[in-house]
């Protein structure tokens, strides 16, 4: 073989085709696997070395082991030259398909179809992965496609058979099973999203925040904060691509060793967005000096000052000033142009003195105070001579106090900003683990609803943990919710007091999302209790049919033992004619018996079927036993039918009718079948649920004692009848019958003594159904009050009974008596809640004495807490509105005069016309209604009309609060800083320019707040813009709602 002959055993056993060997065509999953075996990047296509790898494996699988090198190569052009339909020196995933056949599926047409881009599909995935985990869930993947083909193409276009047969076709690919997740790079591999991402920048120009965040965005493809691994691998690949760098093993590997060298700033070999962020700009962050006393302002001042300069360390007016370099460097920091710092030494301090002192007589007009040799040589030079020259300087930069002053109003305002961004946050995480918490909670509800139980100790423990639930664990989540809302209000209330725009949360975490979710909570619990109990009802009542099918089908079978013995026993060929003719009558006296009999084995199949047809846990067990009762009939019919063959053989010779014995036994089998069937129902059990049902069985029983006598007649007949036949009949026996006087007195007897047992058993059931009745009418007592009780609680919040001459603070504690009050009822709640569980217990399904349930119960409850804790709020909030704004409470209260004469369905909001009406009664000069209906008329009122509307009623729900009303009548009576005031601050730090540098916000803001403004200025756009100049007024306005940066 030659060397470089290509078909060696490692190759030949180890083929990855050979697993494909005999399949007319590969099937989609077959397909997949084969494509990512030789697609070792995983960019969608292969390349002329991996298709070479290919054909190679292809050519052992077909037995062919021995090939060049050469030969190899030619095929490899061979393919690409018949293949390649785009020419693009390689094979595409569509292209392969027709080499190799492949089933038909939606998914290649889709692939090759449809471009879908990575921020098209990353926007989409996070939808579904609210966590940036990198991972979904496999029953989200329908909805998945569904939103994806609404994003790149005409949904028109797609079917809902075809929209069926892309998942189908993405679930048997990955071989995903319930309850299984996806991976994202696995999805976008499937889809064949663009994975180069280099287009959204230019060589050499900054990428904006949003840009930037999704450039991030789209490498970290697990979302877990880090470019690493792959992700990195990735990256560097579509740089070198981007930037017309040669792609090969050394130039990635130098090229992503350079980009870790200038980025990697902790060295764990991964990128964060901070230290990516240094790939495209710089960060130097400046000091700021706050105001301070005369001499340690002056002194703070000049260490802000010189604070970058090396060798510099001003702790004080004497020693720190004696080499020179203090007084250089405070005139290099205002003048760079008129001192040569870098050239200055630490130990030449009287040419460094004479140095500045020249300089500043010079140029900034400052006499020469001080002498350069007195103060070298001095160890200790005057403290305050220093000090009153140094001030010369201070005030020969007195422009840098006036952007000191402008520095400190934009850090008060930005302080507010970054507090109200912490509050919002902090709703955030708040509102989402409530969310959360409803999501895993539903689930588990309705599968208390939805799974059957199996044992009656099975559903009393669902009922004991249901109640736990109701008891313990959502009370907290009440009370979770309850305090969401009151965050979300307050911080509301001092965005509008700071003259902020509203807080929107993000999408699906709104209060009436988190009310709809609790609705939702709520809606599923109900009924739960009530379906519990009706399925404890239902496991009693086949625990009581199947005593009754294990109760018949043992008299049966001792019934049909009982026969088949006597057919056994019976001598046919020794008796006489007349014992014949008995035993042919009996034969036929028998089949009265059977038919009752039949009818008890039916009865046996019904109750069985209705057993297994509800699900009973012991259905397999009864459905046997049900089988073996035929068999044990089935068997009877054999030995009856020998029988009586027998009887017919032997007739020919014997005959002999004895008419008394038949007429004995045609009266005794049915007397004996009546007792019987009396002695079963005097021992059938029976199950109660009210007073009713027990009288209806009293009533029963006493129709059956009433037929007694009439019976008892029957059995003396009997026995006059066998008294003449023992008179007639010397020998032998009743061939008719089996049944003797004796066992039919026994059983007579036996059933006398038990109908004083049933009588007995019947008045216990009615005894308890009568404690129980109690207990209803005890728990419906206590259920009226506290529903009433409840209900004029409501009443008095409803009616404000505070009085109207209260003050906000009196109210204010009337409500906090009032919320004390109503805890004081919870034991009169926790009484309820027992009886309850006592009616629980008894197995009480329904209260005919009260329309309440526990559930209704516990909703007025937690409505009746909610009620107070709401009206405390909005107290709160007009307190905070009437000490924010500096107001009265005579005019909080002329204030709320209005809203309220307005408020028509008395629900504390106006809709628009009702507060355009309550603007016109306070004086204010708004639209008419005419022209609210044609607001064509005039622009310009109506636009005014607008812009009140906007900041009332941001999220233009169409009502308007009371706090939003207050906020707006009292705004302007508030000093608050606006966007025009953070403008012009921001005019004094770039010294009267449209724009401003981040060397200029660095030198008068503190550091975390210089680089807050950086990070969220926009680049200047203007005619005049210098490198890396930034647009302050389109941040100031931002702040405060003013555009939508």
């Amino acid at each position: 073989m030659a060397d470089d002959d290509y078909g060696s055993s490692s190759y030949h056993t180890s083929s990855f085709l050979s697993q494909f060997r005999g399949s007319a065509k590969l099937s989609t999953k077959q397909y997949f696997l084969l494509w990512c075996r030789y697609d070792v990047q995983r960019n969608g296509y292969l390349t002329r070395k991996e298709l070479e790898m290919f054909l190679a494996e292809l050519l052992m699988v077909t037995g062919d082991i021995h090939f060049s090198r050469e030969d190899l190569s030619q095929m490899t052009e061979g393919v690409l030259t018949q293949f390649d339909n785009n020419n693009s020196d390689c094979l595409e995933m569509w292209e392969l398909t027709e080499i190799i056949p492949v089933e038909e599926n939606l998914l290649f047409k889709f692939r090759t179809q449809t471009a879908i881009t990575g921020p098209q599909f990353t926007a989409t995935w996070r939808k579904y992965d609210p966590f940036r985990a990198g991972l979904m869930e496999a029953c989200d993947i329908h909805d998945f496609m569904l939103d994806i083909i609404g994003t790149v193409c005409d949904m028109q276009q797609i079917t809902r058979s075809k929209l069926t047969e892309l998942t189908r076709n993405v679930v048997e690919i990955l071989d995903l099973r319930v309850g299984s997740k996806v991976r994202m790079a696995d999805m976008a591999f499937l889809l064949n999203v663009d994975s180069t991402f280099m287009n959204c920048i230019k060589n050499g120009d900054r990428l904006s925040r949003s840009e930037f965040g999704e450039f991030f965005d789209h490498y970290d493809a697990d979302m877990n904060g880090f470019i690493e691994g792959n992700e990195l691998m990735l990256l560097m690949g579509d740089l070198m691509s981007r930037f017309g760098i040669d792609l090969n093993a050394t130039t990635l590997a130098d090229t992503l060793g350079n980009v870790l060298d200038s980025c990697d700033v902790d060295g764990d070999g991964k990128i964060n967005k901070e230290e990516l962020a240094l790939l495209f700009s710089h960060i130097d962050p400046e000091s700021y000096i706050w105001e301070m006393s005369a001499k340690e302002g002056l002194l703070l001042w000049c260490q802000k000052k010189t604070a970058p300069y090396k060798n510099v360390n001003v702790t004080n007016f004497h020693t720190s000033f004696k080499d020179g370099l203090a007084f250089c460097a405070l005139i290099h920091r205002h003048r760079p142009d008129l001192i040569d710092y870098n050239h200055l030494r630490k130990d030449n301090a009287v040419y460094n003195l004479q140095y500045a002192f020249e300089v500043a007589e010079k140029e900034l007009d400052i006499p020469i105070m001080l002498d350069a040799n007195d103060i070298a040589s001095t160890m200790r030079p005057d403290e305050r001579a220093i000090m009153t020259y140094v001030s010369s300087y201070y005030h020969a930069f007195a422009s840098s106090q006036q952007a000191s002053q402008a520095a400190n109003r934009i850090c008060k305002v930005l302080n507010v900003n970054q507090e109200n961004e912490t509050l919002m946050e902090e709703y955030e995480s708040l509102a989402s683990g409530l969310l959360e918490w409803i999501e895993h909670m539903i689930p588990w509800i309705d599968q208390m609803r939805e799974q059957r139980a199996s044992s009656i100790s099975e559903v009393k423990a669902r009922l004991e943990e249901f109640r736990t639930y109701r008891l313990t664990v959502k009370p907290p989540k009440t009370e979770e919710k309850g305090k969401l809302i009151t965050d979300y209000n307050t911080l509301q209330t001092k965005l509008r007091l700071s003259n902020r725009p509203a807080f929107l949360p993000s999408e699906g975490k709104l209060i009436n999302d988190i009310e709809r979710a609790w609705d939702n909570l709520e809606t599923t619990e109900r009924g739960v209790e009530q379906h519990l109990m009706s399925e404890l009802i239902r496991l009693q009542r086949l625990e009581h049919l199947f005593a009754r099918f294990s109760q018949k089908c043992d008299s049966l079978a001792a019934w049909i033992t009982e026969t088949k013995a006597f057919f056994k026993k019976d001598n046919i060929a020794e008796a006489d004619l007349n014992e014949l003719l008995g035993k042919i009558k009996s034969d036929d006296a028998f089949d009265t018996d059977m038919g009752i009999h039949r009818e008890r084995l039916d009865q046996i199949a019904n109750l069985a079927q209705d057993m297994v047809q509800q699900g009973f846990s012991k259905a397999a067990e009864v459905a046997a036993r049900s089988q073996a009762m035929n068999g044990l009939w089935e068997n009877l019919l054999v030995a009856r039918t020998k029988h009586r063959e027998d009887l017919e053989t032997a007739r020919e010779t014997q005959e002999k009718i004895d008419t008394m014995r038949l007429e004995f036994a045609k009266k005794a089998n049915p007397f004996n079948n009546w007792l019987e069937g009396a002695r079963e129902d005097l021992l059938d059990t029976f199950v109660c649920h009210s007073i009713d049902e027990v009288n209806s069985l009293v009533t029963a029983h006493e129709e059956f004692k009433a037929c007694l006598p009439e019976f008892h007649q029957i059995f003396l007949d009997i026995q006059q009848l066998q008294q003449e036949i023992d008179v007639v009949a010397t020998f032998g026996s009743n061939p008719y019958t089996n049944l003797e006087v004796d066992s039919l007195g026994t059983k007579w007897n036996e059933l006398l003594q038990l109908i004083p047992q049933r009588d007995q058993l019947l008045q216990d059931a009615l005894v308890k159904e009568k404690k129980k009745d109690e207990l209803r009418k005890t728990f419906a007592n206590h259920a009226n009050w506290f529903a009433n009780w409840t209900a004029e609680e409501q009443t008095k919040i409803s009616e404000s009974t505070m009085g109207p001459d209260l003050s906000l603070n009196e109210q204010l504690a009337y409500l906090g008596e009032l919320l004390e009050e109503v805890e004081g009822y919870k034991p009169q709640y926790e009484e309820l809640e027992n009886l309850n569980k006592m009616i629980q217990n008894e197995v009480i399904f329904n209260n005919p004495y009260c329309k309440h349930t526990m559930e209704s119960l516990n909703v007025s409850w937690e409505e009746l807490h909610n009620s107070v804790a709401r009206q405390k709020n909005a107290v709160e909030n007009q307190i905070l509105v009437r000490d924010s704004k500096g107001i009265n409470e005579e005019q909080v209260k002329e204030m709320k005069s209005a809203f309220d004469h307005f408020d028509k369905n008395d629900d504390g909001r106006l809709d628009h016309f009702e507060f355009r009406a309550c603007l016109v009664s306070l004086g204010y000069n708004v639209d008419t209604e005419e022209h609210l209906v044609n607001h064509n008329a005039d622009n310009d009122r109506h636009s005014d009309f607008e812009r009140v509307l906007q900041m009332v009623d941001p999220d233009m729900t169409g009502q308007v609060t009371f706090n939003a009303f207050m906020d707006f009548m009292t705004q302007e009576a508030s000093d608050m800083d606006t966007a025009e005031q953070i403008i012009a601050s921001f005019r004094v730090l770039a010294g009267d320019k449209r724009y401003i540098t981040p060397e200029e916000i660095r030198r008068e803001l503190p550091a975390h707040q210089a680089e807050y403004c950086i990070a969220r200025m926009s680049p200047y756009e203007g005619h005049d813009a210098v490198p890396g100049s930034l647009d302050y007024m389109s941040f100031a306005t931002a702040l405060y709602g003013q555009s939508d940066l």
